[in-house]
């Protein structure tokens, strides 16, 4: 019956019943993550787009609240919040959640366990949120507001309105709940969907369209203002959300329109983000030197207001497993940037379970991990049923002019190795189209393949410092497949200090050029030079002049530089 209503409602309104899902069943990820410290907190789904987190990331929790408009919840979703609670579990056998409600996985206090010493915390309780979910037209509660701070009496003292109070984590803070009472609401007013309980540093904003948070008190005394609500009206809101729902049918049908003359892609990899604000780079320094998350998220920032590309391609090792708890929060937390000026972007996997035995436990997380970005607006991961290696196999085709003029192709490099049967998807891809055919082709994937070690003289166009033998599994003929398929460049992360592109011949007639992004983030480990610049690669396709041209962006200049052809038609 559920699993009905669900599949029914997901072909109404897909992007909300994702987030159904997700919340309830993708939490597979939370409890392989217990080796690193954060804080919680909690997202809303609305028509705003913007959220702010707790800067304390030792005591703070923080509420992300899912809100939309009255309207668009009758004519839509049909399911609301009619009331939310808490519940103390000291075992899992033991906790008795009350009838017709849902746990909010994880636990409020899962930082302080998961920090805690093995015996406090075998004795400690977990504490969670727990909400009654109810079709909109058998209620006469509405969850309309949460906050961390008391509703003002302007606020409290309708009729309709009801407050409830909430202490939470041990009576560190309150939570207050706003309801709306009775069967008549307004149309403008906004309700709350969904909750998502994130973790994270005041780096983290939740930039999804509709989403909203809110923080906890700050215990340090530090100042937090800028929370943000919209209330758009409600014919405008659901003109919206029909529009992200149509955006998300275009995506997973795997191509991308331009009419413009030139088309950009920005390569991000081994971005190495974590649930606190950097890693310990130097502990024997004084003062001690730590990474910054931050830094990465600005320099980002400024590379796409400098370059406005259409899509962002990031090529493996976005979360650094030593400082993840949470995977949803990193994700979040990784793609500001990007969701707040609504970039498309598509993720395929580099070593981030490297050393992880459990080869079923690592695909669950990974499957976890694409069904969650599958459900952001602007993402091209999907499920891909193919039996490929890796999950993360895609092909996004550039149509203009109703004709298809770019191939963007990402292969998995699970394992740090390209399969047979990855190459025959490549060339199933590209059977349609000649090698002499004008469609610019690129090919990015994480681990590079052995061609990245050539030997005697060779061009090359950049950086090329770490030369320790390439501990490649990937067969050297692959290479030829690839070119054969008429693919131009390849281009790779992993190797953090190499940003060089490095020119292979294939033919006297034919060349590819395999390109390095380097490291760009901060808190990614550079071994030679612990003060290494870190830099992103764009690449721009030029439809007027048939050419495909390359070049980088550093991070302390802040400049562009490298330019070169890769590939003239």
């Amino acid at each position: 019956m559920i699993l009905t209503r669900l599949k029914y409602f997901h072909k109404v309104n897909r992007k909300f019943i994702y987030i159904i899902i997700l919340t309830l069943n993708i939490l597979g990820l939370f409890y392989l993550f217990r080796n690193s410290s954060f804080t919680s907190s909690l997202s809303y789904h609305n028509s705003s787009s913007s959220g702010i987190y707790p800067s304390n990331i030792y005591n703070s929790n923080n509420l992300n609240l899912n809100y939309f408009d009255a309207k668009s919840a009758s004519n839509f979703l049909h399911v609301v919040i009619e009331d939310i609670s808490t519940i103390k579990c000291y075992s899992e056998s033991a906790c008795k959640v009350p009838k017709g409600y849902q746990r909010i996985l994880p636990p409020i206090n899962y930082y302080e366990k998961s920090s805690s010493n093995t015996l406090k915390s075998a004795t400690m309780s977990n504490e969670y949120l727990i909400i009654k979910y109810n079709p909109s037209k058998e209620v006469s509660k509405l969850l309309i507001d949460l906050s961390f701070e008391p509703f003002s009496s302007d606020d409290t003292e309708d009729d309709e309105i009801e407050v409830k109070e909430l202490p939470l984590n041990n009576n560190k803070y309150t939570l207050f709940a706003k309801f709306h009472i009775g069967k008549k609401i307004s149309s403008d007013t906004v309700i709350i969907h969904t909750l998502d309980l994130l973790f994270g540093t005041d780096e983290l904003h939740d930039e999804r369209p509709y989403f909203q948070s809110i923080h906890p008190p700050n215990l340090d005394n530090k100042n937090h203002d800028d929370i943000e609500k919209r209330t758009e009206s409600s014919e405008k809101d659901q003109k919206e959300e029909i529009a992200v729902d149509k955006e998300n049918y275009i995506q997973s049908s795997q191509f991308i329109y331009t009419q413009d003359s030139k088309f950009k892609i920005m390569q991000l990899s081994d971005l190495h983000f974590g649930q606190n604000s950097g890693r310990l780079k130097c502990l024997d320094c004084e003062p001690p030197i730590l990474s910054s998350d931050q830094k990465t998220l600005e320099f980002i920032d400024h590379s796409i207001e400098q370059e406005n590309p259409q899509i962002v391609v990031i090529t493996g090792d976005l979360l650094d497993l030593s400082r993840s708890l949470d995977y949803k929060s990193i994700i979040l937390k990784s793609l500001q940037p990007i969701l707040k000026r609504g970039i498309k972007f598509i993720y395929t996997f580099g070593d981030e379970f490297e050393g992880i035995k459990d080869g079923e436990a690592v695909t669950r997380s990974k499957t976890s991990i694409v069904e969650f970005l599958r459900s952001i607006p602007g993402c091209f991961n999907i499920i891909n049923h193919e039996n490929i290696h890796g999950l993360t196999n895609y092909n996004i085709k550039i149509v203009k002019d109703e004709k298809e003029v770019g191939y963007i192709t990402t292969l998995d490099s699970e394992d740090q190795v390209l399969k047979d049967n990855q190459i025959n998807y490549l060339y199933r891809v590209n059977q349609k189209s000649a090698v002499n055919n004008h469609i610019f082709k690129l090919l990015f994937f994480h681990y590079p393949i052995p061609q990245f070690r050539p030997l005697g003289q060779f061009k090359i166009i950049g950086e090329y410092n770490e030369k320790h033998p390439l501990n490649s599994k990937t067969s050297q003929k692959f290479h030829n497949d690839i070119v054969n398929c008429g693919y131009h460049v390849i281009s790779v992360g992993h190797e953090h200090e190499n940003d060089a592109c490095i020119q292979s011949d294939f033919s006297k007639d034919q060349s590819i050029w395999l390109c390095y992004n380097a490291v760009t983030g901060d808190s990614g480990v550079t071994s030679l030079n612990n003060d290494y610049d870190r830099k992103l690669r764009i690449f721009e396709l030029d439809f007027d002049l048939l050419r495909l041209l390359s070049w980088k962006r550093d991070e302390k200049g802040k400049n562009a530089f490298d330019h070169q052809l890769i590939h003239q038609f």
